[in-house]
């Protein structure tokens, strides 16, 4: 590499500045110097810092002049450093211990955001503006030119140079990032986007210095929590011992205190908002983070106690306007935070709603986004302030319907239980709208703690006995020396809040009325009701109003038909159902009546037909009746005349056998026309057939039935018969598949049924 007379830099290779070497003339002998070197840097420049005016705006005699002077001053530095050549400006940044740097980092972090440039001094002053918007703009130009990779073709640096540079010596960092976005994101978002977005592409290790960050500004708003008191113990690591709590500690704020606390809390998530604004892939960090759970815990019990705060603080008239200003700005704090929780929330969906093909390349991505978006969002039900104020800013029905679009296959349940549980948020009225402060209750109180008894809200629906006495008793189980008309008492005062009772007590909060009542009072005792309080009862209305057994309506029921408990069988087994003829007496009358056949009337007909009536037709005998005869069903014969019947066929009894084979075989042949057979006959029956057969086998008879399925049999190692193990095997392979360890199943199927209170 060589150089001119000029020290314009010569590169036609075209290589990064770090591997150039410049020629250049050094005590008479030209020598090759590198262009990142020590050599280029102006040692005897001063750099000038940025000095805000008075905050109040008064200005001493010479002060603004000197203010204009120190800006001529930050201006020619700027501009000097944007004239210098490339390896001249990098040498200068990178190496000459920050001085050059300073002076914008120091300017960004100083100077008045977007929501302080109505307190800025001076402000109605041309030249004192026009000085400032000069300062504004040139410390943006050189902030371009810090993340500048490539200025020409022959002037450029390699990423992984520039990311050593800005990292190690401390060029770009993350808070002088978030100060630039706060600074300049309002009216340069396009270009600031692109330019944070390289700087986190060259060096990814920005990403962790944010992760570092937001759980810094989650401690700071924890710290602040801690000030106030209003940290939930659920979000410490392990639980607060009642003796650990200062009960009694309230925190000592002053109106000044508190102005530089919302302060803080403004600059704070503004800051953070702007930047997920400029750089969105920063909102899944916070997402993995779940800093969405810090902002909706600060945002649900913070916020209200500086509201409270503010108004307590602000009674005097000549803090009226204080009141407003900062009341302003704590608005602005509830729709940042908002804001916030919107950009982690819906963010990442975003992104990949504005990928091309999105059925069919990232339909599964889009579907974790949606299921992450609905439970994050279900998580937060219970804080009803929050998800008020965040379905005013952005209508949750909405945001479903855009999924349900995009990803069709949605869950309806999932989506319907969302927004009920978001309509039941809207149950309790909304509150009055906050007004001036004044002496007494103020509307914040009203607001952010609860509606007491004299508040101009709706009614509460009055508990009735058995519930009231439910709330006592969850009040009394963490503080037992309470009495119960004292427990009352402060349920009446709450709205029957047992949690806010308890936490009212906890604290000592309760108001004047409560704490002037003995703790330990009883409950009263409420006099029995008079007939006239009787007649006036509400008009019941029940769906078993005017039934059979509705004793309101009905002076007697039937008693007869009410059973309490399981309905006993009729039945014990198969058996005795089987063995009973009940309902053959009862179709006895039925069958009767069918078997009776009546004759034809004769009627005498005077168109009777004669014709053959000289032919011969055979006489009748006498005595002979005009009908059938009677014949009984089989069904109803008895034994004996089914087994007569069988064997009516045979004359004087010549039937070769003794009676009392006739008398079996005519009930065998009874029985088998028989509807149903009986079973003792069939019993029997199989008996006889049983015991013929070890007759026919020769047996000597069948063997002696065994009293028992004997498994124990013989002690151990004397040997055991063959019965005794085929009883074994037969226990075995006949019990149940499970123990009997369903107790407790049949004890709910009892209950279930009634026969047990639960």
């Amino acid at each position: 590499m060589t150089m001119s007379g000029q020290n314009s830099i010569y590169n036609p290779e075209r290589r990064p500045i770090d591997e150039v070497r410049i020629k250049t003339l050094v005590n008479g002998q030209y020598v090759d110097i590198p262009a990142l070197d020590k050599h280029w840097i102006v040692e005897d420049r001063e750099f000038t810092f940025y000095s805000a005016l008075p905050s109040d705006g008064t200005l001493v005699p010479g002060a603004k002049e000197a203010w204009l002077e120190r800006m001529d001053y930050l201006i020619a530095d700027f501009k000097w450093l944007l004239h210098l050549e490339h390896h001249r400006f990098w040498s200068q940044i990178a190496l000459d211990g920050g001085r050059a740097v300073g002076g914008v980092e120091h300017f960004v972090q100083e100077a008045h955001p977007l929501y302080a440039l109505d307190s800025f001094p001076c402000r109605d002053d041309a030249q004192v503006m026009r000085v400032y918007e000069q300062v504004l703009r040139l410390a943006y130009l050189v902030v371009c030119r810090l993340t500048c990779q490539i200025e020409s073709e022959s002037e450029w640096i390699k990423r992984e140079t520039l990311a050593h540079l800005w990292y190690d010596k401390y060029i770009i960092t993350l808070p002088m990032l978030f100060d630039v976005c706060l600074l300049y994101g309002d009216a340069n978002t396009k270009q600031l986007t692109k330019l944070v977005k390289t700087v986190f592409e060259i060096q990814p290790l920005y990403k962790d210095d944010l992760k570092n960050a937001v759980c810094f500004i989650g401690e700071r708003l924890s710290v602040v929590q801690d000030k106030l008191n209003t940290r939930k113990v659920a979000e410490q690591h392990h639980p607060t011992r009642l003796f650990e709590r200062d009960l009694n500690a309230k925190p000592d704020l002053s109106l000044a205190d508190l102005s530089d606390l919302i302060l803080f809390l403004l600059d704070t998530v503004l800051n953070l908002s702007t930047f997920l604004f400029i750089y969105q892939p920063a909102c899944a960090i916070l997402h993995s983070l779940r800093f969405e759970t810090k902002i909706v815990s600060f945002y649900e019990h913070t916020i209200p106690s500086i509201n409270d705060h503010l108004a307590q603080l602000s009674k005097k008239d000549d803090t009226i306007d204080i009141y407003f200003d900062l009341k302003y700005k704590l608005d602005v704090i509830r729709v940042q935070m908002i804001k916030i929780f919107r950009y982690c929330l819906f963010s990442p969906l975003n992104a990949m709603i504005e990928l091309n093909n999105i059925r069919s390349k990232n339909a599964d991505q889009i579907k974790v986004y949606i299921e992450d978006f609905i439970s994050t969002l279900s998580e937060f039900l219970a804080d009803k302030l929050f998800i008020q104020d965040y379905h005013k800013a952005h209508p949750v029905d909405q945001d479903l319907d855009i999924l349900s679009q995009v990803y069709p296959q949605l869950d309806s349940l999932k989506c319907e239980f969302l927004m009920e549980s978001v309509w039941s948020c809207y149950d309790v009225p909304p509150p009055a709208p906050n007004a001036t402060p004044t002496n007494g209750a103020t509307s914040s109180q009203q607001q952010y703690l609860g509606p007491s008894k004299n508040s101009k809200t709706e009614p509460v629906r009055k508990p009735d006995r058995v519930e009231l006495e439910s709330l006592v008793t969850q009040v009394k189980d963490l503080l037992p020396h309470l009495g119960d008309g004292f427990v009352q008492k402060c349920l009446e005062h709450y709205n029957y809040d047992s949690a806010t009772v308890i936490n009212a007590v906890l604290e000592s909060n309760l108001p004047d009325s409560l704490n002037a009542l003995d703790p330990s009072m009883p409950a009263a005792v409420d006099p029995p009701p008079s007939s006239e309080t009787a007649n006036n009862l509400p008009v019941r209305v029940n769906v078993f109003d005017n039934d059979e057994f509705d004793i309101m309506t009905r002076d007697s029921i039937d008693t007869s038909r009410v059973h309490k408990g399981k309905w006993k069988m009729k039945y014990k087994n198969l058996n005795e159902m089987l063995d009973d003829k009940s309902h053959v007496t009862e179709l006895k009358e039925r069958f009767t009546q069918l078997g009776f056949v009546e004759g034809e009337e004769d009627v005498y007909d005077d168109e009777y037909d004669d014709t053959y009536d000289g032919v011969d037709i055979s006489v009748g005998e006498a005595g002979e009746p005009e009908r059938r005869q009677f014949v009984t069903p089989r069904v109803l014969e008895s034994r004996s005349g089914r087994g007569r019947r069988g064997g009516g066929g045979e004359e004087d009894g010549d039937s070769g056998g003794d009676d009392g084979e006739e008398e079996e075989e005519g009930g065998r042949s009874g029985n088998r026309d028989s509807f149903v057979e009986n079973p003792e006959v069939v019993r029997e029956r199989l008996e006889r057939q049983r015991q013929n057969k070890y007759r026919n086998r020769g047996g000597g008879g069948p063997p002696p039935p065994a009293s028992s399925r004997d498994v124990t049999g013989k002690p151990k190692g004397q040997g055991q018969d063959k019965r005794v193990l085929e009883n074994r095997d037969r226990k075995n392979t006949g019990k149940a598949h499970v123990g009997n360890h369903n107790r407790r199943n049949m004890a709910q199927r009892k209950r279930n049924q009634g026969m047990m209170p639960s």
